[in-house]
């Protein structure tokens, strides 16, 4: 294998290949199985592989996801599918979850000064900032993508949230 091959592994199927013999060798079927247990395996913490996986949640899950993201773009409809249909049911689980905490808070009368804060737009925000943060940002950033500057964007978000 030539340095060039190395440095790109797309410019030829070399490095893959030993990559996918050593990954059938050590029980993994597809890519994809590996890739998932490595990360939502539960390893010894004492454990290089344990500190390794954290290392990558921590620092390269991230980029995984941009990069994923970002060349999803150029996939066919039926590859960006799955994709997209799991981005936004994690995305649905995510803020029904904070919604679903907000409501129990609201039931157990936790939230006796949500009343008084009805006609203060900052006790508001902080409000919604503090207990729908999740939703606070994705719902700021889809108005901000639509071109809206802040304050308008929290206003938006606000009266989305009334």
């Amino acid at each position: 294998t030539t340095s060039a091959t190395l440095d790109n592994p797309l410019s030829g199927s070399t490095p893959f290949s030993l990559i996918f013999k050593a990954m059938k060798a050590s029980g993994f079927p597809t890519f994809d199985q590996m890739a998932t247990t490595y990360y939502t395996g539960n390893f010894a913490r004492s454990s290089a592989t344990h500190e390794m996986q954290r290392r990558s949640r921590i620092r390269h899950l991230r980029v995984l996801l941009i990069a994923i993201k970002t060349k999803s773009k150029s996939w066919g409809p039926r590859e960006q599918r799955a994709w997209t249909e799991e981005v936004i049911d994690a995305g649905e689980e995510i803020h029904a979850t904070e919604v679903r905490r907000l409501l129990v808070r609201m039931r157990d009368d936790e939230m006796d000064d949500m009343m008084t804060q009805r006609n203060n737009l900052d006790l508001q925000e902080d409000f919604f900032q503090e207990h729908l943060p999740d939703l606070w940002a994705l719902l700021n950033q889809i108005a901000a993508t639509s071109g809206l500057e802040q304050p308008y964007a929290s206003r938006v978000v606000l009266s989305a949230l009334h």
